[in-house]
């Protein structure tokens, strides 16, 4: 790893790998990033600028490459902090310490839930998104973004995959999580319904989203019991020796 001094951005992607953006950051690497995310939702991807985001930050360009390197590690950044949010990423982190099972999948649900229902962090990101998608840059920085989440997913699970076969399933169920989880955030946020919070999906459109977090619920805890059975099969054990999901009533 570069050290501090010769590349402290690289520093700041490894702690988004290991525990989420917002995890760490220094107050000058906030005050950076939230004024980037006004610029961006007042005028556009294209008014970012290191320039711009300084005047509005208060701090110099040299505080925002420290953190962040150049403007498309800024945009990264952004998009990053439109999921791990203050109040998401301690859910995951909740989450991971559930032991396996239903409990573990409503809480890891429950954080996916509160990214879907965030408006206003869901506008933010889909106006992101045909900028990143022109440039190639962006395009790959978010392609990892999403290798990392898919991560999270497959984490979340609390599944361990031991054969090229339940690397496969479980990054296809992960790729599905994600692809809700996108879907959702979208729905909320075409509506222009006004709810008790301004930031979050309106009340009509929150419970139909609760309501599909619910199926989808119901599912994993169908589904994958029967990946730890055919994992207890492979290493020799007995038919029934997979650990057992009871669902109860909701």
């Amino acid at each position: 790893m570069a050290s501090s001094k010769a590349a402290p951005h690289s520093r700041n992607r490894q702690k988004e790998a290991e525990g989420g953006l917002q995890a760490e950051l220094p107050r000058t690497a906030i005050e950076v990033l939230e004024a980037a995310k006004r610029i961006v939702a007042e005028r556009g991807i294209e008014a970012v600028t290191l320039d711009a985001v300084a005047e509005e930050s208060g701090n110099y360009r040299s505080a925002i490459r420290y953190h962040f390197g150049d403007k498309a590690g800024l945009i990264s950044a952004v998009m990053d902090s439109t999921a791990l949010t203050t109040v998401t990423t301690p859910l995951f982190a909740t989450a991971m310490g559930v032991q396996q099972g239903r409990e573990r999948i409503e809480a890891h649900l429950a954080a996916l839930e509160a990214v879907s229902t965030n408006r206003e962090q869901g506008r933010l990101f889909w106006s992101l998104v045909p900028q990143i998608l022109s440039d190639t840059d962006l395009r790959h920085r978010l392609d990892a973004l999403y290798d990392r989440y898919r991560r999270i997913n497959i984490e979340a699970l609390g599944v361990e995959a031991r054969t090229p076969q339940d690397e496969r399933r479980l990054l296809g169920l992960a790729s599905l999580l994600t692809a809700v989880c996108d879907g959702l955030s979208l729905l909320a946020s075409l509506s222009d319904e006004v709810g008790p919070d301004a930031e979050c999906a309106p009340a009509p459109k929150a419970e139909i989203i609760h309501a599909a977090y619910e199926v989808l619920g119901e599912l994993l805890e169908t589904y994958v019991p029967t990946m730890t059975e055919q994992q207890s099969r492979s290493d020799g054990g007995p038919e029934d020796s997979g650990t057992s999901y009871p669902r109860t009533p909701r």
